[in-house]
């Protein structure tokens, strides 16, 4: 005997149906013929219940566009579809897949910096994440390569203490010795106090004579304040660029510097240049605009500090942007 399985519609049939066999078997009616027929309304059902096709998410539907964006060389429009489906999906597999070709898209229309930090995101879901070599080419492989070396990144601080030497040289098990009544040239702590005091002198001096420590070197440090879609940022669209600023001698000179198309023909122009700035984080709100050509264009949203003995640093963002309608 075989077990068929109903949904609710079909059950209510059967049961009709048995309902009026148990009705017509007391009318003498046929009633195998009739439980026959009700067992193949149940079983076509389940047919049809099994055959009917599955209702694919529209994140996915969305993610194969992109692919096939990406496979014909349409690294923007693909950009911009993985962009709708990251702001979507929630299941792990879906989001490993569209950070991945984003990281491609980003490669081959030249920012490294972002294909990387793509890639991060697929290693984040997926540690085990494997690239075929036969369906994407040497350079997306080493490059996918090159983050899972580079791990992530940990930033460490050091902290120096300082300990009174006196207290180190004399400790209390010492104090009988300390009045033992030798004379003081053969007390081994008078010689040590005597070296650290001449070591001290030593240091002070060469540190300025005020016994601190030489000024920290100059650093800067910049963050994207404005969190960056998959895709790109419109022109016209403003961007909130962070630089941190520590060491060397206070106030600084700050200048906001616009990068366009970095690299040898590449256009900067100082937007803004600020004086008698302290140690801290200070923000810009960049304004890229459209300087010639079409597509996606690259900025270096930079920050350079000057300090007072006219040592300097820098560092920037890059950001990828384009015409949106």
């Amino acid at each position: 005997m075989s077990l068929v399985t109903l949904d609710k519609p079909t059950f209510k049939r059967v049961t009709l149906v048995t309902l009026l066999a148990t009705t017509l078997s007391t009318s003498g009616l046929d009633l195998p013929l009739v439980c026959l027929a009700a067992r193949a309304a149940a079983q076509e059902a389940a047919t049809q219940e099994a055959a009917a096709p599955e209702v694919a998410a529209p994140e996915a539907a969305l993610l194969e566009e992109a692919k096939t964006a990406f496979s014909g060389g349409a690294y923007a429009a693909s950009l911009e579809l993985l962009r709708q489906v990251l702001e979507h999906a929630e299941d792990a597999a879906t989001r490993t897949d569209a950070h991945f070709y984003a990281g491609c898209n980003f490669l081959l229309l030249g920012d490294g910096a972002r294909a990387q930090k793509e890639f991060q995101e697929v290693l984040d879901l997926a540690p085990e994440y494997v690239v075929d070599p036969v369906l994407f080419p040497p350079s997306i492989v080493e490059a996918f390569q090159q983050a899972q070396q580079a791990g992530p990144t940990e930033e460490t601080i050091t902290v120096i203490t300082y300990r009174d030497p006196v207290s180190r040289l004399t400790p209390s098990d010492k104090l009988p010795e300390l009045l033992a009544g030798l004379p003081w040239y053969k007390r081994w702590w008078v010689w040590a106090v005597a070296g650290v005091v001449v070591a001290g002198g030593v240091y002070a001096a060469s540190s300025g004579g005020d016994g601190g420590t030489k000024a920290a070197p100059l650093t800067a440090k910049t963050d994207l304040l404005t969190e960056q879609p998959p895709g790109f940022f419109c022109f016209g669209e403003q961007i909130e660029v962070g630089l941190t600023v520590s060491g060397g001698k206070p106030p600084y000179t700050i200048d906001w510097v616009e990068i366009f198309d970095p690299g040898p023909s590449q256009r900067e122009t100082v937007v803004s240049t600020l004086t008698n700035q302290v140690e801290g984080q200070h923000t810009y709100m960049f304004q890229p605009t459209n300087q010639g050509g079409s597509g996606l264009r690259l900025f270096d949203l930079q920050g350079r500090v000057a300090d007072q003995d006219g040592t300097s640093a820098s560092d920037q963002e890059r950001v990828t942007v384009a015409t949106c309608q």
